[in-house]
């Protein structure tokens, strides 16, 4: 068994990837609230920002690969649940319809619920994992510091970040350790082996986090991550870029009323 992790960022020469990370947050962050204050029934608008996302997308010069690799993890669970929802809707003045034929009726009003549900979240999988695929993580962190956010909020968030391909060695060598044994865990039956994996684990997790914080009290005496973010003007192209998207994401959303 092996696992790489890794960054979702891709290496590239691309207009996004020289891009402020300021510049792309707003941007990636924006998409997501217009789309919310979009009604159902302007579908005309939520392909203009499908449209959107794409040449998004496309500028970045990434490959769709890259992206499903990742985006299939959040899409999944939700394309699921939605599924369900025309069978929880109730009926109302809109009705009800024949599913395929089948004589099962469904209400009109969860399936429609069950579309804006799937549009709005693959738009935002999509301009988010563009901005994932195009800015580093430090970046990101960074950029999220300079937009405001407390810096200890963006250190903690950091911190986590690199701390979760670290538990995901420990976790990966654990099982491999327990495999060597001749050992195969099945479902329910074997609940009380995965559970002392568990709590094993987190008292690694826990000991691992007191050597951290010791080792941060003996460089900086405060016994927290002390990390700095730089600090740099916008360009006039991250202007110009972030001026185009967030008023067409403002004329469509006001049309769209």
């Amino acid at each position: 068994m092996s696992l790489h992790l890794r960054e979702i960022y891709v290496e590239g020469e691309s207009v996004l990837h020289r891009m402020d990370a300021r510049t792309k947050l707003i941007c990636a962050l924006a998409l997501p609230f217009a789309v919310l204050a979009m009604p159902l029934d302007a579908s005309w608008s939520y392909a203009a920002c499908f449209a959107l996302a794409l040449v998004a997308f496309t500028l970045s010069r990434c490959h769709w690969r890259e992206l499903l690799r990742f985006a299939w993890i959040p899409l999944v669970p939700l394309f699921i649940a939605a599924l369900f929802l025309p069978f929880f809707a109730q009926n109302d003045a809109s009705g009800s319809v024949n599913l395929f034929g089948s004589g099962v009726r469904v209400a009109r009003q969860g399936i429609d619920a069950t579309l804006l549900l799937l549009a709005r979240s693959t738009l935002t999988v999509l301009v988010l994992g563009t901005l994932a695929l195009t800015t580093k993580a430090h970046e990101i962190f960074a950029g999220l510091a300079r937009l405001g956010l407390p810096k200890r909020a963006a250190q903690s968030l950091a911190l986590s970040f690199r701390l979760t391909f670290v538990f995901a060695e420990e976790t990966l060598r654990m099982v491999r350790a327990r495999d060597a044994r001749g050992y195969r865990p099945r479902f329910v039956w074997s609940v009380s082996a995965i559970g002392r994996v568990a709590g094993a684990l987190f008292l690694r997790a826990y000991a691992r986090g007191e050597r951290l914080q010791r080792a941060m009290l003996a460089r900086s005496g405060s016994g927290h991550a002390d990390m700095h973010f730089e600090t740099r003007s916008l360009s006039r192209r991250d202007w110009l870029a972030m001026a185009v998207w967030l008023g067409a994401l403002v004329a469509l959303a006001w049309s769209a009323q």
